[in-house]
């Protein structure tokens, strides 16, 4: 994949960019794990060859149009790409690829898998699937097309062509694919292949080199005359963020344009939409002009960008600056928001099936803000003691908040680069503490980055419940209320934290977000200092599931808000048994559960609440409680959100 104007992050180790003349530095734990990456939100987009020169969907046995054959070290002599329809089966086994014709057979490379027979050193695995016979090349330009799903860790991927078949021409594939992450499932790529103009026949084929990756998976190759004119629209935004990065750039501008996925009303801004698109023809393009349409609470508001011209094979950047929606005008209007992105040209393309990319969406809501998206990708690599988590956030509006909100993962397997297993579980009864930090972590403390912790170090303690670990593919949100509301100030960078502090040698994982751009979650690990300037890392495009939020007005507007809200108890310290607390519902909900917790995680009380409509306003009334002195936690649960409060039983 070809990216070339912004933020490149390197695809294994520790690598970085420049951002307002500081380092930042990018950690990649060399682990395999056992969480799949979701796909991106905008995925490159292709349009299929109607009439290939040559094509095979690899439904065809092994000899009759492909063979295979490797270099790969002892012991792994046997290592080579299959045909058919098995699936990857090793013990980081991904998915099998979701091509169009995967039912009738693909090739795969199963890394994976048959690294389970080998104990560490490992083998080097140099294997490639080859056309059996030159392939005709009719055409004075060609380009090529296949369908793909590949997870990275320590190898690499080439397609190669060669026009005797002992000399190869190699492209290496997957540059920017970062350890751990994947394609999209599958992703269909097309290039064109100036070094085949005026070829008549030439072999192709995949090769992998490494050792111990993941998987990579091969469908539906084709080989097509290059068209005059085409232009392929590979990646669209909505936020400026995407142009900067620079040694100029200030770092709050750059948090600023985060593309939020929930704007907190109030904290709207302008929005830049910027494509990124490229001529996939032998002619210049002309006139080509981006198209945004924004379905809106208040109706569809269009956009359209000056004209640029596009040289063949080459990238160009669309960009529509400082867009205010109709909707935004009075601070954001409540509810959902849908950005449809398309590109024309002067010239006449044909078919345009290339021409946009998948829309993306966001929300206003009224409390809280997010770049995460809510997807959920497993759990973070970091799982020392004394460890920090951290996302990042800059508001418009001066703006109170009442509460931070993250989540948990139950187990999560890792493999190092040498073979060692680590099975880790989060551990009920373990302690968390949580943070608000005003100030960028990326840069230098000084007068124009003050650093600051809003509460004491110990001031905002969780104990983890096990009904609270995310077991599934739904995130659990634990929230966490502040020890009283903070108002936070615009054009600040604010920065929500959970800290596993050294008690005792339990661990946690914390729940890891994909989807937000890079540089939004960071991590600091005492033992482990980056080479940045004040030893943080960040995680690339990934960041914990961390927010901040505020407890929003009384409303039935059914937005992805905090539904719910929960008091403190009364009395507090509970000294005669006795105490109620006061909870109100703002949209209907189902099975809604209060629970008692001990110091250990472990619930000691439970009541089940049931369904009920919106507007409920109520006490949970504790008479006669019979529990030791100290301190519990209790907590309501509505939908994947539980709110959790300490309540201190004296005797």
């Amino acid at each position: 994949m070809k990216k070339q104007f912004y933020l490149l992050l390197a695809a294994i180790g520790i690598s970085g960019t420049v951002l307002g003349q500081q380092a930042v530095p990018i950690h990649v734990p060399a682990m395999k794990n056992n969480f799949e990456k979701a796909s991106k939100v905008a995925k490159w987009n292709q349009k299929d060859f109607d009439n290939p020169l040559f094509e095979s969907d690899f439904s065809e046995a092994l000899g009759d149009v492909w063979t295979v054959d490797n270099e790969n070290a002892s012991p792994a002599e046997d290592d080579n790409w299959v045909i058919g329809t098995d699936i990857p089966n090793g013990p980081f086994a991904i998915a099998g690829i979701n091509s169009s014709t995967a039912d009738n057979g693909f090739a795969m490379f199963d890394s994976d898998g048959y690294c389970a027979n080998y104990a560490f050193p490992y083998p080097t695995q140099n294997a490639w699937i080859q056309t059996a016979e030159a392939i005709p090349l009719p055409a004075e330009d060609v380009s090529v097309q296949f369908e793909t799903y590949y997870r990275a860790f320590q190898g690499q991927c080439f397609f190669e062509f060669s026009e005797d078949g002992n000399i190869w021409t190699s492209i290496e594939l997957f540059t920017d694919v970062d350890v751990n992450d994947a394609t999209d499932n599958s992703e269909l790529f097309t290039f064109f292949v100036e070094d085949l103009s005026g070829v008549d026949d030439a072999f192709f084929r995949f090769r992998y080199v490494g050792a111990c990756d993941y998987a990579w998976m091969i469908d539906d190759f084709k080989i097509a005359a290059t068209p005059e004119f085409d232009i392929r629209m590979t990646s669209a935004w909505y936020d400026e963020y995407i142009l900067l990065g620079g040694e100029d750039d200030d770092i709050v501008d750059y948090y600023d344009n985060l593309e939020y996925s929930e704007y907190l009303q109030d904290n709207v801004r302008p929005l830049t939409f910027i494509a990124e698109v490229e001529n996939l023809g032998t002619s210049e393009l002309t006139g080509v002009t981006l198209e945004v349409i924004v379905n809106t609470p208040m109706g569809d508001q269009t956009f359209t960008s000056d004209a640029i011209t596009v040289q063949p094979f080459e990238f160009g950047v669309i960009e529509i600056p400082n867009a205010m929606l109709d909707a935004f005008e009075d601070g954001g209007e409540l509810g959902d928001y849908t950005v449809n992105f398309s590109v024309s040209v002067a010239e006449d393309e044909g078919d345009l099936s290339n021409n946009s990319v998948p829309p993306k969406s966001f929300v206003v809501n009224d409390v809280y803000m997010a770049n995460d998206r809510d997807l959920l990708v497993g759990p973070s690599t970091s799982i020392a003691d004394d460890c920090t988590w951290g996302s990042q956030f800059v508001y418009k509006e001066a703006t109170t908040v009442d509460y931070l909100a993250f989540g948990l993962i139950e187990t999560a397997t890792f493999e190092s680069a040498e073979g060692v297993v680590t099975i880790i579980n989060t551990t009920p009864g373990e302690l968390l503490n949580l943070n608000i930090r005003q100030g960028s972590v990326l840069e230098e403390e000084g007068p124009d980055n003050v650093m600051e912790l809003l509460f004491g170090d110990d001031e905002i303690e969780y104990v983890i419940e096990e009904a609270d670990i995310t077991t599934g593919g739904t995130l659990n949100w634990i929230i966490v209320p502040l020890p009283e509301p903070i108002t936070l100030d615009p054009d600040v960078i604010y920065q929500a934290e959970v800290t596993l502090p050294i008690v005792g040698e339990d661990y946690c994982l914390i729940a890891q977000v994909s989807q937000q751009e890079e540089l939004a979650g960071t991590v600091f690990t005492p033992d482990d200092l980056s080479s940045g300037p004040q030893g943080w890392f960040t995680l690339g495009t990934e960041a914990p599931a961390l927010r901040i939020g505020k407890f929003g007005p009384n409303n039935t507007q059914e937005t992805p808000s905090l539904s719910f809200s929960m008091g403190q108890n009364f009395p507090n310290p509970v000294s005669n048994g006795s105490t109620r607390i006061a909870w109100e519902l703002q949209v209907p909900a189902e099975n809604i559960t209060f629970t008692i917790s001990d110091n250990t995680g472990k619930t000691i009380y439970q009541k089940d609440l049931g369904d009920r409509p919106a507007g409920v306003q109520e006490d949970i009334v504790l008479d006669d409680l019979k529990l030791a002195a100290g301190v519990y936690q209790y907590g309501l649960k509505v939908g994947n959100e539980r709110m959790v409060r300490k309540m201190v039983i004296t005797k």
